[in-house]
């Protein structure tokens, strides 16, 4: 199976994609230069198409719906549309046109739910938090675990107010235990700070 997938950063390309690509299975794209292949927001699909090599025949074109505009051309091209609505409840009113454009929705279970209520059937549950190849294979010698419990992530009330809480549990146990709990981390930070982890916690809007 052949398809494209994006818009997406070099960098996620990069982390996320690269056995697919190396494989000849999977060409990334962006509205911005980099990556596998550009595509302008106004471009036609018979210019993108002619960028191509001409061997390529796409079976399937995966959207990461998230945060940003896909180019029109996508809209006109013949292959099915996969689309990745990751953060639905954050970004329902933005989802909801273009979610019945795709042929199929992947999204977490209680957004499938949400969305079979608004009569989206196409739609299946999946786990669209994947752990970044930087950190999955990181080849970086062990450190001394000096931080007993971490937790990296999103402090914003308006976005995670149900972790709030759950993080005032957590700076509590800092009373008998090395607790840290850090937000807007560099990405070359982050699995550093991982490494020193004895315990990672999390809380996420899509439990």
């Amino acid at each position: 199976m052949r398809y494209l997938f994006g818009p997406v950063r070099a960098s996620y390309a990069e982390s996320h994609l690269r056995q697919a690509r190396q494989a000849g299975d999977c060409l990334c794209f962006n509205v911005e230069p980099g990556g596998d292949l550009q595509i302008g927001l106004n471009d036609r699909w018979e210019d993108v198409r002619a960028r191509l090599p001409a061997e390529v025949q796409l079976d399937a074109i995966v959207l990461a719906l998230d945060y940003t505009a896909i180019p029109r051309a996508i809209w006109t091209q013949p292959a099915p549309i996969v689309g990745l609505a990751s953060d639905w409840d954050l970004l329902w009113h933005h989802y909801r046109r273009q979610l019945r454009r795709c042929d199929l929705v992947l999204t977490g279970a209680a957004g499938a739910a949400r969305m079979r209520q608004d009569g989206i059937d196409h739609v299946q549950a999946v786990n669209l938090a994947g752990c970044p190849r930087r950190i999955a294979e990181s080849s970086e010698a062990e450190t001394a675990r000096d931080i007993d419990i971490l937790f990296v992530g999103n402090l914003n009330m308006n976005v995670q107010r149900a972790r709030l809480p759950w993080l005032a549990r957590l700076a509590r146990l800092g009373r008998k235990f090395r607790v840290a709990i850090h937000t807007a981390v560099a990405e070359d930070e982050y699995p550093k700070l991982l490494r020193r982890a004895r315990i990672v916690f999390n809380r996420s809007r899509q439990q």
